[in-house]
């Protein structure tokens, strides 16, 4: 009962009443949930644990805390063994700060990738370097700045051109690599044209400030639409 599981990625579910009717479009099959079955596919899809949904039912229906165990066990094991509509999220591993070399190293490959191969394949590259990460988990505000500073002190002694671009991608890349959920963004201004780098965490400015980059408007998606 310590499990976690999550909606597989081809069940599209949609309400009706009080009553949830999932669709399996690998298999091509309709599912229908009761109430509490309903209950228990709305806590799976905002990311709840087992413990923490069997608290909920436990307090939200009139049974012995035993009865719902066993039938929220058997109804687990109903959606991810018998229909396959959910499946077991691994627990995500602690987050490893990378090093001063990897950051350092990082920054080079994206000074000598943009230069030679430019925005586009850039941005490839690091979006499929990012996706090959196993999630980690949530990363604490030091490490996220403590990796921002080793990328800017290896930008500040780069014998050459590494500003924001290049340190904002090297900066992604670390992050995503060491299974952080970072996103890269790019900004632009129109007059007087202005353009500028930064990286994300959960909406979370890491490495800058809201000053320098609030006059910026965000290209939508940049990474996703390689």
């Amino acid at each position: 009962m310590t499990a976690h599981f999550m909606q597989a990625p081809h069940v599209r579910s949609v309400v009706h009443g009080e009553r949830t009717i999932l669709l399996d479009l690998r298999r091509e099959r309709y599912y229908g949930l009761d109430e509490v079955g309903t209950r228990v596919w709305a806590l799976l899809s905002s990311g709840a644990d087992v413990p923490t949904i069997l608290a909920k039912l436990t307090e939200e229906f009139d049974a012995p805390a035993e009865r719902i165990e066993t039938d929220l066990t058997a109804l687990l094991c109903q959606f991810a063994d018998d229909w396959k509509v959910i499946q077991k999220v691994e627990p995500a591993s602690p987050a490893s700060e990378p090093s001063a070399l990897t950051c350092t190293m990082t920054l080079i490959a994206s000074v000598i990738t943009l230069r030679l191969g430019g925005l586009r394949r850039s941005l490839r590259l690091a979006e499929w370097l990012g996706k090959r990460t196993r999630r980690a988990a949530e990363p604490s505000s030091d490490l996220l700045a403590n990796v921002a500073r080793k990328v800017d002190v290896a930008a500040a002694f780069f014998p050459g051109r590494a500003l924001c671009l290049e340190q904002s991608l090297a900066l992604y890349v670390c992050l995503r690599r060491a299974g952080i959920a970072a996103e890269f963004r790019i900004g632009a201004q129109p007059y007087p044209f202005a353009a500028h780098a930064w990286v994300e965490y959960h909406g979370e400015l890491v490495g800058t400030s809201y000053d320098q980059v609030s006059k910026f408007v965000v290209f939508d998606r940049l990474l996703e639409s390689y």
